[in-house]
């Protein structure tokens, strides 16, 4: 079966939309064709272990990435979402009816990951922490995207710029139709998000929230126990949870 997944690539200062085709066939092999860089070839090896570790079977089959326009270099780990998504789709697991609808991609940096920090566990510094919120608020005023998982993930000093930059970000979402994610994995494993600090704030500023679930534990979706922990937890603040995106119910 072949499906086709959109994700984009950086030409200069032009974002540049990306055509990823996955074909799942008789045979067993793993190509990636479409100039990726030694980065995106090495997919298969991070793809295959997120699947293994999400209790989901990587097909024993021949599986041809093939990323286009052809002539324009693709490069880093964040095309290993869109990668994932389409292998699924092409193998019969996920639905793929509305997967044209969307540009996707992944990964914790806000630039190459060799000149930004790695978003999931640094802690930032007032300047990163700005930088961050800028480009995230950007990428929302460009209308392609309905969604931002863990907004509170970066780490910062709980100072006042802590609190005036993600007052900034919870005003933005509010105004433009963007609910919190309180994210489960974060939750269940004690990581830094979601952060009591953060969610003050979203309360504060009235924002409505949704339970997300991380793409690296797909399970806690019929994980009742966890989902109740974490919707207590959003009550905890008095936070609103919403159940379905605006535009997408």
């Amino acid at each position: 079966m072949l499906v086709k997944v959109y994700g984009a690539a950086v030409q200069g200062i032009d974002a540049l939309q990306v055509t990823i085709e996955v074909l799942v066939d008789n045979g067993i092999s793993f190509c990636i064709v479409g100039l990726p860089d030694a980065a995106v070839k090495e997919s298969y090896q991070r793809v295959q272990s997120a699947m293994k570790q999400s209790s989901l079977d990587f097909p024993r089959r021949r599986v041809v990435v093939n990323m286009s326009p052809a002539d324009i270099k693709k490069e880093g780990a964040a095309y290993d979402l869109p990668i994932a998504i389409g292998i699924l789709a092409a193998d019969g697991k996920l639905k793929s009816d509305s997967l044209g609808d969307y540009m996707i991609m992944g990964e914790h940096y806000t630039e190459p990951e060799n000149s930004s920090p790695h978003y999931n566990g640094d802690t930032v510094t007032n300047e990163r922490l700005t930088h961050y919120i800028d480009v995230v608020i950007e990428g929302m005023k460009s209308g392609r995207y309905k969604y931002l998982a863990h907004p509170d993930m970066p780490r910062a000093d709980r100072d006042g710029h802590f609190v005036k930059e993600y007052t900034r970000l919870c005003t933005f979402m509010k105004e433009n139709g963007f609910p919190v994610e309180v994210n489960m994995l974060g939750h269940a494993t004690k990581r830094n998000y979601p952060c009591d600090e953060f969610m003050k704030i979203a309360a504060k500023v009235g924002n409505k929230v949704i339970i997300g679930c991380d793409a690296h534990q797909p399970s806690y979706l019929s994980d009742f126990a966890k989902q109740n922990a974490v919707r207590a937890y959003a009550d905890s603040f008095g936070l609103e949870i919403i159940d379905t995106l605006p535009g997408l119910s």
